[in-house]
């Protein structure tokens, strides 16, 4: 991803960030939420091909928090922590969304 995003292609980037995602879904028991998550993403990738494409500004923060949370794996940080991280990513993505779409 690093790559990626030091020559621009945030097409690359994109694919790199679903890939970091089910990598990490692929370890999760419940398989009924990995439906409805792979259900999403398949939704979302017949609207757009990359949120990076998009908000080219998110791309290097997202790579920081994929770091951090690769972090918090590794120390075996508490699971409410990584929850909180993690549903903090997400979110961070969508107010980039929110603030793009907002009139100046």
């Amino acid at each position: 991803m690093q790559t990626a995003l030091e020559c621009y292609d945030l097409t690359t980037f994109g694919k790199l960030n679903k890939s970091f995602h089910f990598a990490i879904y692929d370890h999760c028991p419940n398989e009924l939420l990995v439906a409805h998550i792979t259900s999403a993403w398949e939704k979302l990738d017949t609207v757009r091909t990359s949120a990076f494409t998009t908000l080219p500004m998110r791309a290097p923060n997202s790579l920081k928090e994929h770091r951090e949370l690769l972090h918090m794996f590794q120390e075996e940080a508490p699971k409410a922590e990584i929850e909180a991280f993690s549903r903090q990513h997400k979110q961070n993505t969508l107010l980039a969304f929110q603030s793009k779409e907002e009139p100046e």
